[in-house]
């Protein structure tokens, strides 16, 4: 079974919004001198078969689990969130723990707020 991930889009919006890069799943463009390969997520023992291509380069964006974006948010947090989501059934609460593009909203929402756990 595939690790669900933050899709690129949202994987973009975590990295100019200062999430950390060190993650399990990546996505990375990568352009060579002749051909430009579409993006594709890949963890990082395809990092070294992509870096050691000559003429390439490659942007790389961390693709979180919700267990690597949980890492940074407290439980009040996420409650804090909620409320201002009006999110108030349970239900609704673990959809957002489980999904990590709406966790990842989550996440952008308490970095603006400065709410995340401090390091």
């Amino acid at each position: 079974m595939p690790i669900k991930t933050t899709s690129l889009k949202t994987s973009q919006m975590l990295k100019e919004n200062g999430f950390r890069q060190e993650n399990i799943e990546n996505w990375w463009d990568v352009v060579g001198e002749n051909e430009r390969y579409r993006l594709k997520r890949a963890n990082d023992m395809d990092f070294g078969y992509i870096n050691q291509k000559s003429g390439e380069y490659y942007w790389q964006y961390a693709a979180p689990t919700t267990d690597e974006l949980l890492e940074e948010i407290d439980n009040d947090a996420i409650s804090e969130y909620a409320e201002s989501e009006d999110i108030n059934d349970w239900g609704s609460i673990v959809d957002l723990i489980r999904d990590p593009d709406k966790l990842a909203e989550c996440w952008l929402y308490l970095k603006l707020k400065g709410l995340l756990k401090e390091k």
